[in-house]
């Protein structure tokens, strides 16, 4: 539809909040000089930009879109942070509106003053090279954060929460979204610029061998992906160890492998040759993110709760499982369709009794990864069950009264149990990211094989590779039509953002 009299087009309209934030950090860093200088002048405080889109009537037919739709006419408004590292993604949003609906698009300065923690140039380098005594000046005179400000209000649907918009755009808070980019910047000791649209979770780093040896691979076939067609351009790890494809040799690849030792969630990213470069705008291509988050469920709620920002196109989990049907092998690959919660971490944000469905897009796609993977690289046709797995913050579950356990078992269907996918599909549901799990049965532990060391290593060096090389292959099949895995089951029926 063409743009009301006096809107902005939606690039002149994200360029228009980049110009804002840039100002907005301006201003505050000449408020702090002012203050290191002794002034007595009242300081001025930047402020986030905010994107605000009027919508003035509605088509003749709703659409039935899963994201980029609102419930009716009115003022829409959201306070974006870094709009810059968002700029391809606000771009995309604000053009689905605008070809949808009669919009006006106008960017102005926000109400909430940017915390000096935030500000792009004031990070740890800058702040330590302050004179003696400015931080502490610094501390009573200008902005801090104020984490009670800090919220999931929007993404839990808390319509009466202060500071809530009454018609967002955008599903989080700026001070939400900063706080989260600083955390995925420590936990995974890489820049939150270069994820990329689909990340993978693991909790070995097994697979992250796997991952740098696909790089290897992919670089020896000039960046493309000889069995999807899938091509890249960079690899990046932790701690700044990146390289374009064209350079990966054993010597880089082995420095990659071993890259941030001393990261709690080290990441590497595989850029797609449809991204900009390292470090451009976020969300920019449909490359693949691989994050070793350690073990459990505490950790799969708090990377997902900073990758949400990042608003990725879907997220799995790449891991094992404890089968508990004896008429499973170890090495049978679990697609899990449902969910027994009794990890806890995520109770009062998606209550139990709330459903959290599978995504037949996702398992589609994954059953595609698998057929690539094993079927048609190695000539082999895994077993292959859905069904629902039991996620637990228990590692030693086994250790239950055998009355416990045999109660459970007579009681669900539960097929397996890990402790990291529940969680994981638990917060996509509530963050609105399409999520999956590529699970493989590593151990019987009540069918007399428990995992025990030496049948661990026999069996994850036989599988991780192609286990692994599944979950990539189901990324580029979602990549071909990335709009698709968007379910409108993730889409809530009243207040809910029209950004994706």
């Amino acid at each position: 539809m063409p743009l009301s009299p006096g809107s902005l087009t939606p690039i002149a309209a994200v360029e228009e909040l980049i110009a804002l934030s840039d100002q907005a950090v301006i201003t505050s860093k000449a408020s702090i000089d002012a203050l290191i200088a002794g002034s007595d002048a009242t300081p001025r405080w930047g402020r986030y930009p905010e994107l605000v889109v009027h919508v003035e009537g509605t088509p003749e037919r709703f659409p039935r879109a899963s994201f980029g739709v609102v419930q009716g006419p009115g003022e829409y408004s959201s306070e974006i942070a870094q709009p810059a590292l968002y700029r391809r993604y606000l771009v995309e949003q604000l053009q689905l509106l605008a070809d949808r609906y009669p919009v006006r698009i106008e960017a102005r300065e926000g109400m909430t003053v940017i915390p000096l923690q935030y500000m792009s140039v004031m990070d740890d380098d800058v702040l330590r090279t302050l004179p003696a005594g400015a931080v502490d000046t610094l501390g009573h005179e200008s902005p801090m954060v104020d984490i009670l400000r800090v919220t999931d209000a929007i993404a839990d649907g808390d319509l009466d929460a202060p500071d809530r918009p009454q018609n967002p755009l955008f599903l989080f808070s700026p001070l939400r979204t900063d706080l989260a980019l600083q955390r995925l910047r420590h936990y995974t000791a890489t820049d939150p610029a270069d994820f990329q649209d689909y990340v993978l979770f693991t909790n070995y780093a097994l697979h992250v061998d796997s991952f740098v040896e696909y790089a290897c691979e992919l670089a020896r076939a000039g960046g493309v992906d000889i069995t999807t067609g899938a091509a890249y351009t960079w690899i990046i790890g932790p701690e700044g160890v990146s390289y374009p494809l064209s350079e990966l040799d054993d010597e880089k690849a082995e420095r990659l492998r071993t890259a941030g030792e001393g990261a709690q969630m080290p990441a590497w990213h595989l850029v797609a040759a449809d991204s900009d470069t390292p470090g451009g705008a976020m969300v920019s291509g449909h490359g693949i993110s691989l994050v070793n988050i350690g073990v459990g469920p505490s950790n799969a709620k708090t990377i997902t709760d900073g990758v949400a920002v990042l608003r990725p196109h879907c997220w799995m989990m790449v891991g094992h499982c404890a089968g508990l049907d004896a008429r499973m092998d170890v090495g049978d690959l679990i697609l899990p369709n449902s969910y027994l919660r009794k990890d806890g971490v995520l109770d009062r944000y998606v209550s139990l009794d709330t459903p959290v469905p599978a995504l037949a897009e996702v398992q589609q796609a994954l059953e595609v990864g698998i057929n690539s993977s094993y079927v048609e690289l190695m000539g082999v046709t895994p077993q292959m069950r859905t069904g629902t797995v039991m996620t637990t913050h228990d590692r030693n579950w086994e250790y239950w009264p055998a009355a416990e356990i045999q109660g459970l078992l007579a009681r669900t269907a539960v097929m397996s149990v890990e402790m990291e996918s529940g969680t994981i599909a638990a917060n996509g549901y509530r963050y609105r990211v399409p999520y999956g799990a590529l699970l493989a049965v590593s151990d019987k532990p009540l069918h007399n094989q428990p995992k025990l060391p030496t049948m661990a290593r026999q069996f994850y060096q036989a599988s991780k590779y192609h286990h692994f090389l599944a979950a990539v292959h189901a990324c580029q099949h979602l990549a071909s039509s990335p709009r698709a895995a968007h379910s409108r089951k993730l889409r809530r029926v009243i207040g809910e953002v029209p950004f994706r």
